[in-house]
């Protein structure tokens, strides 16, 4: 994976602050095997396997670790959502969303939303909300 650009909240994941001017190889990230990326002051990434891996700003807890480490400069794999597959995601400056799937394919595929947020009273919520696609 190749990347160049502003970096002042980690955003390029190579595990620093530091600006990018040229295209420059990221060597741990290509070694996950992202397939699809999503960013708003945060970046997420769904792998080929279904994991979620979070990083770059983590104010609103949107990283979903449970902390608010404000910047996480290296991708993390999230431990909440480990044993699911990721089919899905997006994010937001306050939220990141997580679409699992479960259950057997082409028979009935039960999908989980997952949100990290902030509620009203500041504590970090899970909240899912649970349907079923019938094939």
């Amino acid at each position: 994976m190749m990347t160049f650009g502003n970096n002042s909240t980690g955003v390029l994941g190579f595990g620093n602050d530091r600006e990018v001017n040229e295209l420059t190889f990221n060597e741990d990230l290509s070694h996950k095997q992202i397939i699809d990326f999503r960013n708003s002051s945060h970046v997420i990434a769904r792998t080929i396997d279904g994991k979620l891996y979070c990083w770059s700003k983590n104010k609103w807890v949107v990283l979903g670790n449970g902390k608010n480490d404000f910047i996480a400069y290296k991708p993390k794999l999230n431990q909440y959502l480990i044993d699911d597959k990721i089919i899905d995601i997006s994010c937001g400056p306050r939220h990141t969303r997580a679409f699992t799937n479960s259950g057997e394919v082409f028979k009935h595929i039960i999908i989980m939303m997952f949100n990290f947020v902030k509620d009203e009273f500041n504590y970090l919520s899970l909240r899912s909300i649970k349907f079923s696609l019938k094939f």
